[in-house]
């Protein structure tokens, strides 16, 4: 797989979340677990970017930690490799489909670590 079209087209639903620390706060990457593969998201330490790769499923996965566990068993709708005004690819989001609604979750790569986001829309019916 070396498309990242597959995680939302393929890969099924989110089973776990992973996160590896280099220190407390302090987050290297980000592993979503699903059905039918997995999604690895780093960040390039020179550059303040985003790394990523697909790979497949893992038989028996980590333990979801508390935050992410109401996006499991979610679907990826759409992906996003997003570019900032240097050209730097230095954030990854996604909309996740959950049982009442939708979430979107941004990985923004920041000083050699990666940051995590919920994103919400704006009410404009006010």
């Amino acid at each position: 797989m070396s498309d990242l079209a597959d995680v939302a087209e393929k890969f099924g639903s989110l089973v776990a979340v992973n996160l590896r620390h280099f220190e407390p706060g302090w987050i290297e990457s980000v592993h979503f677990e699903f059905v039918n593969g997995s999604l690895q998201v780093d960040v390039d330490i020179n550059t303040d970017t985003i790394n990523w790769g697909l790979g497949s499923a893992t038989k028996s996965p980590l333990p979801t930690p508390r935050e992410w566990v109401d996006l499991l068993s979610g679907r990826v709708r759409w992906i996003w490799l997003l570019t900032n005004q240097r050209g730097f690819t230095d954030a990854l989001q996604m909309e996740i489909a959950v049982d009442d609604g939708f979430e979107y979750v941004q990985l923004l790569a920041e000083g050699s670590r990666l940051v995590p986001f919920r994103l919400k829309a704006f009410d404009s019916r006010k």
